[in-house]
């Protein structure tokens, strides 16, 4: 298991190594840059994606609650007036 360790943290550092010289930058540079600059980026943008879906859910869930009750059939009990009314608008949905 320390033999992959090892050989992980190499591939790493090989890559940050060619990543650096490709950029004309030296390892340190590289390393700063993807530890203080990207990986902040991409923790914020992930957070932004996280908070935009549960946005979206919460409209989503809305807009079922508003348009279509048919889809709460499930919540109510048998022989309840909510149940009867749906059954009400499913049979006008069909004719």
């Amino acid at each position: 298991m320390e033999r992959a360790g090892f050989a992980l943290y190499a591939a790493c550092v090989d890559f940050m190594i060619r990543a650096a010289n490709l950029c004309g930058v030296t390892y340190r540079d590289a390393n700063a840059a993807m530890f203080f600059l990207l990986w902040p980026a991409v923790t914020v943008a992930l957070a932004a994606v996280v908070l935009w879906q549960r946005v979206a859910i919460a409209r989503l869930r809305r807009l079922r609650e508003r348009l279509s009750p048919a889809l709460r059939v499930f919540d109510a009990p048998a022989g309840t007036p909510q149940l009867e009314k749906i059954n009400v608008i499913r049979y006008r949905l069909r004719a």
